[in-house]
């Protein structure tokens, strides 16, 4: 008899930490919330590529354009060096790689 009271006591203990864990993952402290942008929306088209980095984020299509968090279009972030000091031109990109010039990977 005593071994059956134990176990009910420590299922019952067990239902309510489940409960309690359950309530707080669900409350509105934990939820993420949107807000508004302050700059007007960034228009591209369905055949246009999204690249996201850790700091800005890049849309290439008919041209290859950098924007910062904040939806600001930026310079190339990417200082590019070549030992012939020609001047480059993203011929390709990925979320892990950039072809310049069709020959050069970064």
């Amino acid at each position: 008899m005593k071994l059956r009271r134990f176990l009910v006591t420590i299922f019952s203990i067990i239902v309510v930490i489940v409960f309690v864990f359950i309530i707080h993952r669900h409350t509105s402290l934990n939820r993420v919330y949107l807000h508004g942008i302050d700059h007007p929306p960034i228009a591209f088209s369905e055949n246009d590529n999204l690249f996201i980095y850790k700091d800005f984020f890049a849309i290439s299509g008919q041209s290859l354009n950098f924007y910062n968090n904040r939806g600001q279009q930026i310079d190339m972030p990417f200082d590019f060096v070549d030992e012939f000091n020609q001047s480059f031109t993203i011929t390709d990109m990925t979320s892990n790689y950039i072809l310049i010039n069709s020959r050069f990977i970064y």
